[in-house]
């Protein structure tokens, strides 16, 4: 395909409906109890539309059901504040440009990976992402652009790209592709086996995952992040049907679930028993064209296409409003 004339359509799709309790783990979109203030231990129990299809940091390009659960098992090398898309420390406390092409990263010093297995160093970083781009994991598609990674000293990694890219923190050293895993356990474990039983940085450490059925995850005690999480446990519990999911809330079976269907919405933020949580997206739908196949090599073609469109449509009867 040809990405320079690839032509796209957007809708921005309602994003995040998500517990402000939550925000650590970074769950995307959720419906739970109303007035309950947070509290230090106890089990926090959701459920999920379906399994994710890996818990490998290296292996995620957005998936929702697998994004809710590895960023409470990895951390990101930056945090990007949704709102501003600023961009503030997480496994990495600073970093700067060398030249056009080359990012230099100073890393958190005292960071612990989960089970036993030591301190995160410039070299598991700088494993990760080579990792990323020599086998062209899924989480290649937020770095096409790197070349490479190389430590520099135990804290410090260079990062040399293929050609200048203003937006390369946001982009390659936040979620997926800026994730650390521990190259040692990597290593050890292989890449099925790491697929399945993870090791992280991230405030809750891989306990159990039992397919279609629930995933477990435990309070890492030697959290870089003194004093978080609050909870002790997160019980994922596999429910399809948002309809059971609702009911599972309802009967106090489940705490909060993610993912409700749009049509659902207006009904869930009426009743005074629930919150439902929502901030704006960067998620979008496209359309994307080959330019080198008939017709759509053709300028108008692809406009009678995007005119052909009816946005308004989309949003009021698949989102239900709650999109633009």
């Amino acid at each position: 395909m040809n990405r320079r004339g690839t032509r796209t359509r957007r809708i921005g799709r309602a994003a995040g409906l998500c517990l402000a309790a939550l925000a650590v783990i970074g769950l995307p979109a959720a419906v739970g109890w109303a007035g309950e203030q947070p509290v230090r231990g106890g089990t926090l129990r959701i459920g999920l539309y379906s399994d994710p299809n890996t818990l490998n940091c290296m292996e995620s390009a957005g998936d929702p059901v697998q994004q809710n659960i590895i960023t409470g098992i990895f951390d990101s090398l930056v945090v990007v504040d949704y709102k501003d898309s600023t961009v503030h420390p997480g496994l990495a406390t600073k970093w700067k440009p060398l030249d056009d092409k080359t990012w230099l990263v100073t890393l958190r010093k005292g960071v612990q990976f989960h089970k036993g297995y030591g301190e995160m160093t410039a070299e598991d970083a700088a494993f990760t992402m080579n990792y990323i781009v020599k086998n062209k994991t899924n989480a290649y598609t937020y770095v096409t652009f790197v070349d490479r990674a190389e430590v520099v000293d135990r804290y410090t990694v260079k990062y040399t790209l293929t050609a200048p890219f203003a937006p390369f923190l946001v982009t390659s050293l936040f979620y997926g592709s800026g994730m650390v895993v521990s190259k040692k356990a990597f290593e050890e474990r292989g890449f099925k086996a790491f697929n399945r039983d993870p090791v992280g940085t991230g405030p809750f450490e891989f306990v159990e995952w039992s397919p279609a059925a629930q995933i477990i995850l435990k309070r890492f005690d030697k959290y870089w992040d003194r004093g978080k999480p609050y909870l002790d446990r997160i019980h994922y519990r596999i429910v399809p049907d948002a309809f059971v999911r609702l009911n599972m809330l309802k009967n106090g079976e489940i705490d909060m679930f993610t993912h409700p269907d749009f049509k659902d919405l207006k009904a869930l933020q009426e009743d005074p028993r629930l919150v439902v949580a929502s901030r704006a997206g960067h998620n979008f739908d496209f359309i994307a064209f080959n330019l080198k196949r008939k017709p759509f090599d053709n300028k108008k073609v692809r406009q009678a296409i995007a005119w052909a469109i009816d946005r308004k449509e989309i949003v009021d009867n698949v989102y239900y409003g709650h999109a633009t």
